[in-house]
This record gives C-alpha cells, structure tokens and sequence, in this order.
C-alpha cells in the first residue's frame, strides 16, 4: 500500500525525547502509534494508523518509510504500509510529525504489532507497537 497524509503539524512537544546529532544525516526514528478509530478496532474493520516520526539528523529528513503490522497468529498476513515524506511534509532536524498510514484489515482479533519497516533507522525505547483488534459484539 501506497496510501500516507502528513498532517503538517510538529507535534515535537508531546513526543518522547530523542537524541538529536547534529552531525548525522536526516533519519527517522518511530516515536508512537495511534490507531485512528476512536471507538476501537475490531474484527472486520478497516483502519488507518497515525505514526510519530521524529528526525534525530541534523539535515531535514525526507524519503519513503514503511511499517509493518503482524498478525497475532502465522495463519494471517502482514500487511505493510508506506508513503514518501518530502516537500512540506519534510521533517526538520530534531523535530517529530504525525502521518497516517493504511487501509489496514483486521481479519483476527488479538495483539498486533506495528513495526519500523525500510526507511526507519530507530526505534524509540519507550514505543508501544501493540494494537489491539477486538471481536465484533453480536449487538
């Protein structure tokens, strides 16, 4: 999937800290996740992920990242998602953006875990890659 929005916003205020050098490249590094359906996932939806990626570089960081999210058993598929970050959506050194990702479908209900793919050199020590899919009540 090539389907990614960047909301523009620096949202470096309420991200974790990262350590930024000065004498590195632009690179992205996952700060967290947001599953964007305020009522939950559940068996049977398609979704969309928000992801916070700061820039630990001293240059802009701009190129295509990807994610993954693995199923909570190995009888389902990964599915992955990208977009390019360039232009406006660039993000400055030792800054962090919000970007949506996806159509993910959630065909199993359980603990999937969302994942740096190519493109994202770190990882931050305090991400959560947990989302959770909910069975579909019968109401």
């Amino acid at each position: 999937m090539d389907v990614g929005a960047s909301t523009g916003a620096d949202s470096s205020n309420t991200e974790p800290k990262f350590e930024v050098n000065d004498a590195d490249p632009g690179a992205f590094i996952l700060l967290r996740n947001q599953p964007q359906d305020p009522n939950g996932i559940t068996v049977g939806d398609e979704f969309e992920i928000g992801i916070h990626l700061g820039n630990p570089g001293g240059e802009p960081a701009t190129g295509e990242v990807s994610v993954e999210l693995t199923p909570p058993n190995e009888d389902e598929s990964v599915q992955t998602a990208s977009t390019n970050i360039d232009g406006d959506a660039e993000i400055p050194p030792g800054e962090a953006r919000f970007f949506t990702l996806g159509r993910f479908d959630a065909t199993v209900a359980g603990d999937w875990e969302l994942t740096a793919a190519s493109g994202i050199e770190q990882v931050s020590d305090s991400y959560d890659k947990t989302i959770e899919v909910k069975e579909r009540s019968d109401d």
